[in-house]
């Protein structure tokens, strides 16, 4: 609802009539931040590595390891990787069988030859089985957390407006043609239409018309002298009609302080002196001809503040709550030197820091011996949450760096050790993992092949002769490459 205006007052002497007051307030249109990028924190299998195609390895499909020449590594095979995963039958290993060919691939076509799906930029499992994963009872405490990982990740993927909006959790902004999570209709029962809360515009509306009512009575008691006596104003409590949800009503009067504030810089700057404007610590030069002076940020931002917060704690589970809470007041911190406790500082924008949500989801979760609930403990039970540089980070095989939020969490192979542990594959796991590990040189890498002998090189030579092109399959599969990932 984008509002106009008209200008009726010079000077500092408030002269409007009646109807005059609430086209004085319709000077700038409602702000609403339908999402909040913070919701979104931590990644799963984002430290798979992509396999560049230009490359060719140094093994044939049927080879145990692959060099990797970026991290001048030998590692096992992703084709060895998921043999060992073929024999397990839990939880993560299913799912950790499905979503590595799906990470692994490039493009649209061999992504869709996975059974995979792709959503414009990578590949990912199909949301239906990353659903079952975790649908285990044990993560029903950390399902906030779950949930809004999930359904932002679905929700970004869908690049056109009718599947948006007919997947549950999402919702379509036509401003920007993008699809993200119904954080309303996920928290509150609310959904989004057109980026705003259903009955949004209509509650906006009637404080609108109810605050003018005040300030008509105001002004025939004669209470308004000057301009600035917008900034002081006490309007009467907000009746908000029955038919509409508390929480969108709270939500909407939080705008009240934004809405006053508007109406004093339109009065007392009602041409587009941009000095003036300026000047005056309320105000700053808007881009709308109709209103070229408005509320400055501060105003803005304090009031879509306490708007989130009254969002936050009207959300019945407790957890929930807290989590919400941590991710506004990181979101509301826009300097680097004041995002700290909970937050990180990451491509200019204070976040929720991961580490504050895997020990959140580790101290929920507790001891746990479903493979899924382990998966999400793992950040913690691995110790990788203690390293707190690239290099300590790096050398310990379970662990990964996350540029994005400078921290160390749990990445491939200490997964492999959840899904394998206790099984009849642990320690043949074990040992062919030795073998790639201890090979210093590319040669000794790639000689390792299958059960054959590893100093057999016309062995390996011929395994060479037999890879007439690279598959995903024959790639090295790193156990800490340092990334910078998005959420898995």
């Amino acid at each position: 609802m984008f509002l106009t205006f008209v200008l009726f007052v010079t000077g500092s002497q408030p002269n409007v009539n009646n109807k005059q007051i609430k086209s004085v307030l319709r000077t700038l249109p409602p702000h609403i931040s339908a999402d909040l990028a913070g919701l979104i924190h931590s990644r799963k299998l984002a430290s798979l590595p992509r396999v560049n195609l230009g490359r060719r390895l140094a093994q044939a499909d049927r080879s145990t390891c692959a060099w990797d020449e970026t991290a001048e590594q030998c590692f096992l095979t992703t084709g060895t990787v998921l043999d060992f995963l073929d024999e397990v039958d839990n939880p993560l290993a299913i799912y950790l069988r499905r979503a590595i060919p799906c990470e692994m691939q490039l493009n649209a076509e061999d992504c869709r030859a996975q059974d995979c799906d792709w959503n414009g930029v990578y590949c990912h499992i199909p949301h239906r089985e990353f659903r079952e994963f975790t649908s285990a009872q044990c993560l029903e405490d950390i399902r906030h957390i779950v949930d809004l990982q999930a359904n932002a990740l679905q929700c970004t993927g869908l690049r056109f407006r009718n599947r948006c909006e007919n997947a549950d959790p999402c919702a379509w902004l036509p401003d920007t043609g993008t699809c993200i999570l119904d954080r309303w209709q996920y928290f509150h029962g609310i959904p989004l239409v057109d980026g705003r809360p259903q009955g949004y515009d209509d509650v906006y509306d009637e404080r609108l018309a109810q605050l003018t009512a005040d300030l008509e009575t105001a002004q025939t008691n004669g209470d308004f002298t000057e301009a600035s006596d917008w900034l002081d104003f006490g309007p009467s409590e907000f009746d908000c009609p029955s038919e509409y949800d508390p929480m969108l009503c709270d939500y909407v009067d939080a705008e009240t302080s934004f809405m006053l504030t508007n109406a004093y810089c339109a009065s007392e700057y009602p041409l587009a002196d941009e000095e003036a404007c300026s000047a005056d610590m309320n105000c700053e030069p808007t881009l709308y001809p109709l209103a070229p002076c408005g509320a400055a940020r501060t105003i803005s931002i304090d009031a879509a503040r306490e708007a989130e917060e009254i969002f936050a704690e009207a959300i019945e589970d407790s957890e929930a709550r807290k989590y919400l809470n941590e991710v506004i007041e990181c979101e509301y911190t826009f300097e680097e030197e004041d995002c700290d406790g909970n937050c990180v500082w990451s491509n200019g924008a204070c976040l929720l820091s991961s580490r504050w949500a895997e020990e959140e989801a580790f101290r929920l979760i507790g001891e746990t011996d479903n493979t899924a609930c382990q998966f999400y403990a793992s950040d913690v039970t691995t110790g990788c949450l203690e390293h707190e540089a690239v290099d300590e980070c790096t050398e310990d095989r379970q662990c990964v760096w996350l540029g994005d939020f400078n921290s160390c969490e749990s990445g491939l192979y200490a997964w492999l050790d959840i899904a394998l542990s206790g099984t009849s594959e642990e320690e043949a796991f074990k040992e062919a993992e030795a073998l790639c590990f201890d090979s210093s040189a590319e040669e000794e890498c790639s000689a390792v092949v299958g059960d054959s002998d590893p100093a057999d090189s016309e062995t390996a030579a011929a395994a060479q002769e037999e890879a007439e092109e690279y598959t995903y399959l024959s790639g090295a599969i790193g156990a800490n490459t340092t990334i910078v990932g998005i959420v898995f």
